[in-house]
């Protein structure tokens, strides 16, 4: 999908085709929007739900993944989820780490929803904190082992994966074109970052060591979801060690491969291959509820499918654009764990993660692919929570 320019002005109209891909129809849907309407139909081409101009207005239309059209194969019903949360008085703070590339913490959509250390005085060259990061106020970038999470050495683009995660999560709707799972004032994005970026969208290998220390940063930080949407070949005792001694939830990726190398149960992909009780593994299914074609799968090690297809999002320099890749299933379900946390203090990542898989609807496809066939269902979250809460 190309990228769209401008600022408000959207120009981007998706057209799903029988592959689950999107055709882009360019124009200046401004002024003339009208014509563009009647050109559309003329041409026998339905448009989704919502299609708006105004920071102020949802792009559901476009996030097809928040749509509650029932005949929609895949709805994960988040909106009966924003609801039930729109009515709880009491909430927590809730902070997400999201260890990835960098994120361009100044993007209007997000940056009020970016972490910050409170003990930490900005830029004065002091460890404020004596946490051993010397002006961590946002953050941590392990690659130029420094504070500045939006460092990039060549090109801004760099950014582009970890922005696209961070607004998948928390993007809000009145500064954006998108909204995020989990836009909520009590919810947090801590930007950590440990592996680059490029224009082409080659991730290159991380550094396991990296990855170690960001998710030791990001606990003594004290985050309460870590979103890892990343994956490397090789196994780390120390790297599994870390994460099952951990009190954080950890939604991390299945991983994207092509041909038999997908299944992770022959050809591993860590940390998705770890079996630990506060690890979600998540996969990408498409809107018709088919796995995508380069999702890794595991009947036993991937624990969860949610959409990651065709995900118009955020993009650098305040722009937006579409992307598909267990990367970016993986925080739809960092989302729905984030607004579980803020609506329940008692939550942690045992329960949580018990809470959604026990909810998830159950995908007969999917099966042989993912354990029980399990699907992403935040309506069902809903419905079991409450018998929780009245048996209690």
């Amino acid at each position: 999908m190309e990228r769209r320019e401008g600022n408000n002005q959207l120009y981007l109209i998706g057209i799903e085709t029988e592959e689950g891909q999107f055709i882009a129809v360019k124009n200046m849907y401004h002024r003339k929007k009208y014509w563009v309407i009647l050109l559309l139909v003329l041409f026998g081409i339905i448009l989704y739900e919502q299609i708006c101009l105004g920071s102020q207005l949802e792009y559901s239309g476009l996030q097809w993944y928040l749509s509650d059209d029932e005949t929609n194969p895949v709805n994960i019903h988040v909106k009966d989820m924003w609801k039930d949360y729109n009515e709880i008085k009491l909430r927590r703070k809730v902070i997400i780490a999201v260890i990835d590339g960098g994120i361009e913490i100044d993007h209007p959509a997000i940056s009020s929803s970016i972490w910050l250390n409170e003990n930490e005085i900005p830029n004065n060259g002091i460890d404020d904190d004596a946490n051993g990061y010397v002006d961590d106020v946002h953050g941590w970038n392990f690659i130029h082992n420094n504070g500045d999470v939006q460092c990039y050495d060549e090109d801004k683009y760099e950014l582009q994966h970890g922005t696209r995660i961070a607004g998948i999560i928390c993007a809000d709707s009145k500064k954006a074109e998108v909204t995020g799972v989990a836009a909520d004032a009590w919810i947090k994005i801590m930007p950590v970052s440990i592996i680059k970026n490029d224009a082409k969208g080659l991730l290159p290998a991380g550094n396991t060591d990296d990855l170690i220390r960001a998710i030791k940063y990001a606990e003594r930080m004290g985050a309460d979801i870590c979103n890892i949407s990343l994956n490397t070949d090789s196994s780390s005792e120390l790297l599994e060690k870390t994460i099952k001694e951990s009190s954080m939830l950890f939604v991390v990726s299945a991983g994207n491969r092509q041909g038999r190398k997908r299944n992770i149960e022959k050809y591993p992909a860590y940390p998705a291959s770890y079996q630990s009780d506060n690890l979600i593994a998540v996969a990408n299914i498409k809107r018709n509820g088919r796995l995508a074609a380069n999702s890794n799968y595991g009947k036993q090690s991937i624990d969860i499918a949610a959409p990651g297809v065709d995900i118009y999002g955020l993009d650098v320099e305040e722009g937006y654009s579409y992307g598909s890749g267990t990367s970016f299933s993986t925080p739809v379900v960092s989302g729905v764990a984030a607004l579980l946390y803020a609506s329940d203090e008692q939550m942690d990542a045992l329960t949580c993660k018990s809470l959604i898989l026990e909810s998830a609807e159950k995908f007969l496809e999917l099966k042989d692919e993912i354990h029980n066939g399990n699907v992403l269902n935040c309506q069902k979250i809903l419905q079991r929570s409450r018998k929780i809460e009245n048996e209690k």
